[in-house]
Protein backbone atom coordinates (compact mmCIF):
# COMPACT_ATOMS: atom_id res chain seq x y z
CA UNK A 1 0.00 0.00 0.00
CA UNK A 2 2.82 2.45 0.76
CA UNK A 3 4.24 2.02 -2.76
CA UNK A 4 0.76 2.65 -4.15
CA UNK A 5 0.46 5.82 -2.05
CA UNK A 6 3.87 7.04 -3.21
CA UNK A 7 2.88 6.51 -6.84
CA UNK A 8 -0.52 8.19 -6.92
CA UNK A 9 0.35 11.06 -4.54
CA UNK A 10 3.77 11.65 -6.07
CA UNK A 11 5.29 12.49 -2.67
CA UNK A 12 8.56 11.06 -1.43
CA UNK A 13 8.04 11.93 2.24
CA UNK A 14 8.49 8.88 4.45
CA UNK A 15 6.31 9.79 7.43
CA UNK A 16 3.52 11.23 5.26
CA UNK A 17 3.27 8.17 3.03
CA UNK A 18 3.36 5.88 6.07
CA UNK A 19 0.54 7.82 7.76
CA UNK A 20 -1.72 7.92 4.69
CA UNK A 21 -1.26 4.23 3.84
CA UNK A 22 -1.86 3.24 7.48
CA UNK A 23 -5.02 5.36 7.66
CA UNK A 24 -6.32 3.60 4.55
CA UNK A 25 -5.58 0.16 6.00
CA UNK A 26 -6.99 1.07 9.42
CA UNK A 27 -10.20 2.43 7.93
CA UNK A 28 -10.48 -0.74 5.85
CA UNK A 29 -10.34 -2.89 8.98
CA UNK A 30 -12.89 -0.75 10.85
CA UNK A 31 -15.34 -0.83 7.93
CA UNK A 32 -14.96 -4.60 7.58
CA UNK A 33 -15.67 -4.95 11.30
CA UNK A 34 -18.80 -2.81 11.08
CA UNK A 35 -20.10 -4.69 8.04
CA UNK A 36 -19.72 -8.08 9.71
CA UNK A 37 -21.20 -6.88 13.01
CA UNK A 38 -24.17 -5.01 11.56
CA UNK A 39 -27.37 -7.08 11.47
CA UNK A 40 -28.07 -6.02 7.88
CA UNK A 41 -24.57 -7.11 6.92
CA UNK A 42 -25.40 -10.57 8.27
CA UNK A 43 -28.90 -10.65 6.75
CA UNK A 44 -28.00 -9.28 3.31
CA UNK A 45 -24.33 -10.21 2.78
CA UNK A 46 -24.61 -10.58 -0.99
CA UNK A 47 -25.96 -7.04 -1.30
CA UNK A 48 -23.08 -5.70 0.78
CA UNK A 49 -20.56 -7.55 -1.37
CA UNK A 50 -22.09 -6.36 -4.64
CA UNK A 51 -22.05 -2.74 -3.48
CA UNK A 52 -18.54 -2.70 -2.02
CA UNK A 53 -16.95 -4.61 -4.88
CA UNK A 54 -18.73 -2.40 -7.40
CA UNK A 55 -17.17 0.59 -5.61
CA UNK A 56 -13.77 -1.15 -5.67
CA UNK A 57 -14.07 -1.82 -9.40
CA UNK A 58 -14.98 1.83 -9.99
CA UNK A 59 -11.86 2.94 -8.14
CA UNK A 60 -9.60 0.60 -10.11
CA UNK A 61 -11.11 1.70 -13.43
CA UNK A 62 -10.59 5.33 -12.43
CA UNK A 63 -6.93 4.66 -11.64
CA UNK A 64 -6.48 2.85 -14.95
CA UNK A 65 -8.33 5.19 -17.31
CA UNK A 66 -7.92 8.60 -15.66
CA UNK A 67 -4.59 10.39 -15.10
CA UNK A 68 -4.32 10.96 -11.34
CA UNK A 69 -3.15 14.57 -11.35
CA UNK A 70 -5.95 16.26 -9.41
CA UNK A 71 -5.47 15.87 -5.67
CA UNK A 72 -9.25 15.75 -5.09
CA UNK A 73 -9.58 12.92 -7.60
CA UNK A 74 -6.75 11.06 -5.89
CA UNK A 75 -8.38 11.22 -2.45
CA UNK A 76 -11.74 10.26 -3.95
CA UNK A 77 -10.12 7.20 -5.51
CA UNK A 78 -8.45 6.37 -2.19
CA UNK A 79 -11.88 6.46 -0.53
CA UNK A 80 -13.30 4.09 -3.15
CA UNK A 81 -10.36 1.71 -2.78
CA UNK A 82 -10.71 1.78 1.02
CA UNK A 83 -14.38 0.77 0.89
CA UNK A 84 -13.58 -1.89 -1.72
CA UNK A 85 -10.77 -3.40 0.34
CA UNK A 86 -13.13 -3.55 3.33
CA UNK A 87 -15.52 -5.50 1.13
CA UNK A 88 -12.74 -7.92 0.22
CA UNK A 89 -12.11 -8.53 3.93
CA UNK A 90 -15.85 -9.04 4.43
CA UNK A 91 -15.90 -11.68 1.66
CA UNK A 92 -13.68 -13.95 3.79
CA UNK A 93 -16.23 -13.69 6.61
CA UNK A 94 -19.06 -14.43 4.15
CA UNK A 95 -17.36 -17.49 2.66
CA UNK A 96 -16.68 -18.97 6.11
CA UNK A 97 -20.37 -18.64 6.90
CA UNK A 98 -21.23 -20.31 3.60
CA UNK A 99 -19.09 -23.33 4.46
CA UNK A 100 -20.79 -23.65 7.85
CA UNK A 101 -24.25 -23.33 6.29
CA UNK A 102 -23.38 -25.99 3.74
CA UNK A 103 -22.15 -28.44 6.36
CA UNK A 104 -24.50 -28.60 9.32
CA UNK A 105 -22.49 -31.46 10.83
CA UNK A 106 -19.70 -30.51 13.17
CA UNK A 107 -16.83 -31.85 11.11
CA UNK A 108 -14.12 -29.38 12.09
CA UNK A 109 -11.36 -31.33 10.37
CA UNK A 110 -13.18 -31.25 7.03
CA UNK A 111 -13.86 -27.52 7.33
CA UNK A 112 -10.26 -26.83 8.32
CA UNK A 113 -8.87 -28.88 5.42
CA UNK A 114 -11.12 -27.10 2.96
CA UNK A 115 -10.11 -23.69 4.32
CA UNK A 116 -6.42 -24.62 4.07
CA UNK A 117 -6.90 -25.85 0.49
CA UNK A 118 -8.43 -22.60 -0.70
CA UNK A 119 -5.90 -20.57 1.24
CA UNK A 120 -3.06 -22.41 -0.52
CA UNK A 121 -4.76 -21.81 -3.88
CA UNK A 122 -5.02 -18.13 -3.03
CA UNK A 123 -1.37 -17.98 -1.98
CA UNK A 124 -0.19 -19.65 -5.20
CA UNK A 125 -2.29 -17.42 -7.44
CA UNK A 126 -1.20 -14.36 -5.47
CA UNK A 127 2.48 -15.26 -5.83
CA UNK A 128 2.08 -15.90 -9.55
CA UNK A 129 0.29 -12.58 -10.04
CA UNK A 130 2.83 -10.66 -7.96
CA UNK A 131 5.75 -12.09 -9.92
CA UNK A 132 4.02 -11.47 -13.23
CA UNK A 133 3.18 -7.78 -12.77
CA UNK A 134 5.62 -6.60 -10.09
CA UNK A 135 7.98 -4.82 -12.49
CA UNK A 136 5.24 -3.38 -14.71
CA UNK A 137 4.23 0.30 -14.63
CA UNK A 138 1.45 1.17 -12.25
CA UNK A 139 -0.96 1.91 -15.10
CA UNK A 140 -0.61 -1.70 -16.28
CA UNK A 141 -0.98 -2.95 -12.71
CA UNK A 142 -4.23 -1.04 -12.39
CA UNK A 143 -5.38 -2.46 -15.73
CA UNK A 144 -4.68 -6.06 -14.72
CA UNK A 145 -6.29 -5.48 -11.32
CA UNK A 146 -9.41 -3.93 -12.87
CA UNK A 147 -9.77 -6.80 -15.36
CA UNK A 148 -9.31 -9.44 -12.64
CA UNK A 149 -11.75 -7.59 -10.38
CA UNK A 150 -14.29 -7.36 -13.19
CA UNK A 151 -14.06 -11.10 -13.88
CA UNK A 152 -14.47 -11.88 -10.19
CA UNK A 153 -17.42 -9.49 -9.90
CA UNK A 154 -19.22 -11.09 -12.85
CA UNK A 155 -18.50 -14.57 -11.49
CA UNK A 156 -20.04 -13.62 -8.15
CA UNK A 157 -23.11 -12.18 -9.90
CA UNK A 158 -23.62 -15.35 -11.94
CA UNK A 159 -23.31 -17.49 -8.81
CA UNK A 160 -25.68 -15.51 -6.58
CA UNK A 161 -28.36 -18.20 -6.67
CA UNK A 162 -25.91 -20.84 -5.42
CA UNK A 163 -25.05 -19.04 -2.19
CA UNK A 164 -27.17 -19.98 0.77
CA UNK A 165 -29.07 -17.40 2.78
CA UNK A 166 -30.31 -17.63 6.32
CA UNK A 167 -34.04 -18.09 6.47
CA UNK A 168 -36.03 -15.15 7.71
CA UNK A 169 -39.33 -15.92 9.35
CA UNK A 170 -41.62 -14.00 11.64
CA UNK A 171 -43.17 -15.64 14.67
CA UNK A 172 -45.26 -14.34 17.55
CA UNK A 173 -45.12 -15.82 21.03
CA UNK A 174 -46.23 -14.76 24.50
CA UNK A 175 -43.56 -14.37 27.10
CA UNK A 176 -44.18 -14.16 30.80
CA UNK A 177 -41.02 -12.29 31.80
CA UNK A 178 -40.33 -8.63 31.06
CA UNK A 179 -36.56 -9.00 31.51
CA UNK A 180 -35.57 -10.53 28.15
CA UNK A 181 -34.23 -7.33 26.63
CA UNK A 182 -32.36 -6.30 29.77
CA UNK A 183 -30.82 -9.79 30.00
CA UNK A 184 -29.91 -9.57 26.33
CA UNK A 185 -28.07 -6.28 26.99
CA UNK A 186 -26.30 -7.73 30.02
CA UNK A 187 -25.08 -10.66 27.91
CA UNK A 188 -23.58 -8.20 25.44
CA UNK A 189 -21.84 -6.34 28.25
CA UNK A 190 -20.33 -9.59 29.51
CA UNK A 191 -18.26 -9.78 26.34
CA UNK A 192 -16.49 -6.56 27.34
CA UNK A 193 -14.56 -8.63 29.89
CA UNK A 194 -12.44 -9.86 26.95
CA UNK A 195 -11.15 -6.36 26.17
CA UNK A 196 -8.10 -6.52 28.50
CA UNK A 197 -7.03 -9.74 26.80
CA UNK A 198 -7.06 -7.98 23.42
CA UNK A 199 -5.08 -4.89 24.50
CA UNK A 200 -1.67 -6.56 23.83
CA UNK A 201 -2.71 -7.10 20.22
CA UNK A 202 -2.86 -3.35 19.71
CA UNK A 203 0.92 -3.41 20.17
CA UNK A 204 1.14 -6.38 17.82
CA UNK A 205 -0.65 -4.46 15.06
CA UNK A 206 1.57 -1.40 15.60
CA UNK A 207 4.59 -3.57 14.76
CA UNK A 208 2.79 -5.18 11.83
CA UNK A 209 2.04 -1.73 10.45
CA UNK A 210 5.73 -0.84 10.62
CA UNK A 211 6.39 -4.05 8.69
CA UNK A 212 4.10 -2.99 5.84
CA UNK A 213 5.36 0.59 5.67
CA UNK A 214 8.81 1.31 7.12
CA UNK A 215 10.24 -2.14 6.35
CA UNK A 216 9.34 -1.67 2.68
CA UNK A 217 10.85 1.82 2.70
CA UNK A 218 14.18 0.28 3.74
CA UNK A 219 14.24 -1.72 0.51
CA UNK A 220 14.50 1.48 -1.54
CA UNK A 221 17.90 2.33 -0.07
CA UNK A 222 19.64 -1.05 -0.08
CA UNK A 223 21.53 -2.66 -2.92
CA UNK A 224 19.64 -5.34 -4.81
CA UNK A 225 21.43 -8.67 -4.91
CA UNK A 226 22.88 -9.76 -8.23
CA UNK A 227 20.30 -12.57 -8.38
CA UNK A 228 17.44 -10.08 -8.14
CA UNK A 229 19.08 -7.79 -10.68
CA UNK A 230 19.28 -10.62 -13.19
CA UNK A 231 15.60 -11.51 -12.75
CA UNK A 232 14.15 -8.57 -14.61
CA UNK A 233 10.46 -9.36 -13.97
CA UNK A 234 10.72 -9.32 -10.15
CA UNK A 235 11.45 -6.18 -8.16
CA UNK A 236 13.09 -6.27 -4.70
CA UNK A 237 9.91 -5.36 -2.81
CA UNK A 238 8.08 -8.29 -4.33
CA UNK A 239 10.91 -10.61 -3.24
CA UNK A 240 10.64 -9.44 0.37
CA UNK A 241 6.84 -9.69 0.34
CA UNK A 242 7.17 -13.29 -0.87
CA UNK A 243 9.60 -13.95 2.01
CA UNK A 244 7.03 -12.51 4.41
CA UNK A 245 4.27 -14.75 3.03
CA UNK A 246 6.37 -17.94 3.04
CA UNK A 247 6.28 -19.02 6.75
CA UNK A 248 2.72 -20.31 6.59
CA UNK A 249 3.91 -23.37 4.71
CA UNK A 250 6.21 -24.27 7.62
CA UNK A 251 4.18 -23.32 10.69
CA UNK A 252 0.80 -24.87 9.97
CA UNK A 253 1.98 -28.53 10.12
CA UNK A 254 3.78 -27.82 13.40
CA UNK A 255 0.67 -26.36 15.04
CA UNK A 256 -1.40 -29.37 14.04
CA UNK A 257 0.74 -31.55 16.30
CA UNK A 258 -0.90 -30.04 19.37
CA UNK A 259 -4.07 -31.93 20.22
CA UNK A 260 -5.20 -29.58 22.99
CA UNK A 261 -6.97 -26.78 21.10
CA UNK A 262 -6.90 -24.31 23.98
CA UNK A 263 -3.18 -24.85 24.56
CA UNK A 264 -2.47 -24.70 20.83
CA UNK A 265 -4.21 -21.36 20.34
CA UNK A 266 -2.60 -19.77 23.39
CA UNK A 267 0.84 -21.08 22.41
CA UNK A 268 0.38 -19.83 18.83
CA UNK A 269 -0.49 -16.29 19.91
CA UNK A 270 2.34 -16.17 22.46
CA UNK A 271 4.79 -17.43 19.86
CA UNK A 272 3.52 -14.78 17.42
CA UNK A 273 4.49 -12.05 19.87
CA UNK A 274 7.90 -13.66 20.32
CA UNK A 275 8.39 -13.56 16.55
CA UNK A 276 7.21 -9.95 16.54
CA UNK A 277 9.82 -9.08 19.17
CA UNK A 278 12.58 -10.90 17.26
CA UNK A 279 11.59 -9.08 14.07
CA UNK A 280 11.97 -5.72 15.85
CA UNK A 281 15.40 -6.73 17.17
CA UNK A 282 16.54 -7.90 13.72
CA UNK A 283 15.31 -4.72 12.03
CA UNK A 284 17.02 -2.61 14.71
CA UNK A 285 20.40 -4.27 14.12
CA UNK A 286 20.07 -4.08 10.33
CA UNK A 287 19.03 -0.41 10.28
CA UNK A 288 21.74 0.60 12.78
CA UNK A 289 24.37 -1.12 10.63
CA UNK A 290 22.99 0.41 7.43
CA UNK A 291 23.05 3.93 8.87
CA UNK A 292 26.61 3.39 10.11
CA UNK A 293 27.75 2.27 6.66
CA UNK A 294 25.93 5.13 4.95
CA UNK A 295 27.41 7.82 7.22
CA UNK A 296 30.89 6.31 7.09
CA UNK A 297 31.32 5.57 3.38
CA UNK A 298 28.03 6.43 1.68
CA UNK A 299 27.47 2.77 0.77
CA UNK A 300 24.43 0.65 1.50
CA UNK A 301 23.83 -2.91 2.59
CA UNK A 302 22.80 -5.89 0.52
CA UNK A 303 19.10 -6.59 0.10
CA UNK A 304 19.29 -10.00 1.74
CA UNK A 305 20.18 -8.46 5.10
CA UNK A 306 16.45 -7.65 5.29
CA UNK A 307 15.35 -11.28 4.93
CA UNK A 308 15.35 -12.15 8.70
CA UNK A 309 13.04 -9.31 9.73
CA UNK A 310 10.56 -10.04 6.93
CA UNK A 311 10.62 -13.77 7.61
CA UNK A 312 10.05 -13.31 11.36
CA UNK A 313 7.29 -10.82 10.65
CA UNK A 314 5.63 -13.35 8.34
CA UNK A 315 5.76 -15.99 11.08
CA UNK A 316 3.92 -13.65 13.45
CA UNK A 317 1.31 -12.76 10.82
CA UNK A 318 0.64 -16.42 10.05
CA UNK A 319 0.25 -17.43 13.70
CA UNK A 320 -2.10 -14.58 14.58
CA UNK A 321 -4.07 -14.94 11.36
CA UNK A 322 -4.63 -18.61 12.11
CA UNK A 323 -5.25 -18.32 15.84
CA UNK A 324 -6.78 -15.03 16.96
CA UNK A 325 -10.30 -15.57 15.63
CA UNK A 326 -10.30 -19.19 16.85
CA UNK A 327 -9.08 -17.99 20.24
CA UNK A 328 -12.07 -15.64 20.49
CA UNK A 329 -14.45 -18.41 19.38
CA UNK A 330 -13.07 -20.71 22.06
CA UNK A 331 -13.89 -18.16 24.78
CA UNK A 332 -17.48 -17.28 23.89
CA UNK A 333 -20.72 -19.26 23.50
CA UNK A 334 -21.45 -20.77 20.10
CA UNK A 335 -24.14 -18.16 19.37
CA UNK A 336 -21.50 -15.40 19.61
CA UNK A 337 -18.64 -17.04 17.73
CA UNK A 338 -19.43 -15.19 14.51
CA UNK A 339 -18.52 -11.94 16.29
CA UNK A 340 -14.89 -13.06 16.31
CA UNK A 341 -14.22 -11.57 12.87
CA UNK A 342 -15.80 -8.22 13.83
CA UNK A 343 -13.96 -8.10 17.16
CA UNK A 344 -10.55 -8.92 15.70
CA UNK A 345 -10.79 -6.58 12.70
CA UNK A 346 -11.85 -3.83 15.10
CA UNK A 347 -8.74 -4.43 17.22
CA UNK A 348 -6.65 -4.48 14.04
CA UNK A 349 -8.06 -1.14 12.93
CA UNK A 350 -7.47 0.41 16.35
CA UNK A 351 -3.91 -0.90 16.30
CA UNK A 352 -3.26 0.71 12.93
CA UNK A 353 -4.66 4.03 14.10
CA UNK A 354 -2.42 3.75 17.16
CA UNK A 355 0.50 3.29 14.78
CA UNK A 356 -0.43 6.58 13.10
CA UNK A 357 -0.19 8.24 16.50
CA UNK A 358 3.26 6.73 17.07
CA UNK A 359 4.53 7.93 13.68
CA UNK A 360 3.22 11.47 14.22
CA UNK A 361 4.58 11.56 17.79
CA UNK A 362 8.11 10.63 16.68
CA UNK A 363 8.04 12.49 13.35
CA UNK A 364 10.52 15.13 14.47
CA UNK A 365 12.79 12.68 16.26
CA UNK A 366 13.06 9.25 14.64
CA UNK A 367 10.93 9.35 11.47
CA UNK A 368 11.91 12.10 9.05
CA UNK A 369 11.17 13.02 5.45
CA UNK A 370 13.59 10.41 4.09
CA UNK A 371 14.90 7.18 5.50
CA UNK A 372 18.50 8.42 5.57
CA UNK A 373 17.42 11.42 7.65
CA UNK A 374 15.53 9.21 10.07
CA UNK A 375 16.58 7.11 13.04
CA UNK A 376 14.45 4.07 12.40
CA UNK A 377 16.83 1.99 14.51
CA UNK A 378 15.69 3.90 17.61
CA UNK A 379 12.06 3.55 16.54
CA UNK A 380 12.49 -0.21 16.16
CA UNK A 381 14.01 -0.41 19.66
CA UNK A 382 10.92 1.35 21.00
CA UNK A 383 8.70 -1.15 19.18
CA UNK A 384 10.75 -4.01 20.63
CA UNK A 385 10.10 -2.78 24.20
CA UNK A 386 6.41 -2.30 23.36
CA UNK A 387 6.21 -5.85 22.02
CA UNK A 388 8.01 -7.25 25.07
CA UNK A 389 5.48 -5.54 27.34
CA UNK A 390 2.61 -6.94 25.23
CA UNK A 391 4.12 -10.43 25.40
CA UNK A 392 4.44 -10.38 29.19
CA UNK A 393 1.02 -8.80 29.64
CA UNK A 394 -0.73 -11.36 27.42
CA UNK A 395 1.12 -14.29 29.01
CA UNK A 396 0.10 -13.15 32.49
CA UNK A 397 -3.54 -12.40 31.65
CA UNK A 398 -4.15 -15.55 29.61
CA UNK A 399 -2.86 -17.77 32.42
CA UNK A 400 -3.98 -15.87 35.52
CA UNK A 401 -7.71 -15.70 34.84
CA UNK A 402 -10.47 -17.79 33.34
CA UNK A 403 -11.73 -15.76 30.38
CA UNK A 404 -14.26 -18.23 29.05
CA UNK A 405 -17.83 -16.89 28.91
CA UNK A 406 -20.39 -19.60 29.67
CA UNK A 407 -23.96 -19.63 28.44
CA UNK A 408 -26.20 -17.69 30.75
CA UNK A 409 -28.71 -19.91 32.50
CA UNK A 410 -32.36 -19.09 31.93
CA UNK A 411 -34.22 -18.07 35.02
CA UNK A 412 -37.21 -20.12 36.09
CA UNK A 413 -40.33 -19.08 34.23
CA UNK A 414 -38.45 -17.09 31.58
CA UNK A 415 -38.05 -17.81 27.92
CA UNK A 416 -34.46 -17.14 26.90
CA UNK A 417 -34.32 -15.90 23.34
CA UNK A 418 -31.35 -16.28 21.03
CA UNK A 419 -29.14 -13.22 21.10
CA UNK A 420 -29.14 -12.67 17.34
CA UNK A 421 -32.94 -12.20 17.02
CA UNK A 422 -34.72 -8.89 16.50
CA UNK A 423 -37.27 -8.57 19.29
CA UNK A 424 -40.18 -6.09 19.40
CA UNK A 425 -41.92 -5.99 22.79
CA UNK A 426 -45.65 -5.06 22.79
CA UNK A 427 -47.41 -4.75 26.19
CA UNK A 428 -50.78 -6.54 26.26
CA UNK A 429 -51.71 -6.00 29.89
CA UNK A 430 -51.86 -8.21 32.96
CA UNK A 431 -48.08 -7.97 33.30
CA UNK A 432 -47.51 -9.82 30.04
CA UNK A 433 -45.90 -8.87 26.75
CA UNK A 434 -46.43 -9.89 23.17
CA UNK A 435 -43.06 -10.34 21.50
CA UNK A 436 -42.60 -10.25 17.74
CA UNK A 437 -39.50 -12.23 16.87
CA UNK A 438 -37.72 -11.94 13.52
CA UNK A 439 -35.43 -14.90 12.97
Amino acid sequence: MISFIEEILGKDILWYNAVVSTLVEGTTSILASLMSYDKYGRMFPKTFILITQGIFLTGLLTLWLTPSSNIRTIYLVLSLVTVGKAGVRYITFFLKRQIKLEHDIEDEKMLEDRAIFWKVIGRISGVATAIGISSRPWKLKFMFSAIAMGIGYLSFCFGLTYYKSERKTTNTMPVVSEDNQSRKSSQRLRHLKLLPLWIPFLAYHVVQTAGTTLFLAQIDVVQADILVKNIKFVDPKTCMILVRNFPGVLLRPILKRFSDKKYKLRAALTLAMVFNFCSCIASWHVEARRLHMFKKSGSNMNLFWLVPQFFLLGCAIELVGEGLEDFFSDLVPESKQELGFAFNTLVEGMGKFSSVGFVLAFRHYWIGDTINKSRLDNYYVGLAFLTLWALLFFTYLSNAYDWKIDLEKSEEGDTDLPNDLDVDVLPIGNGQNLISVKV
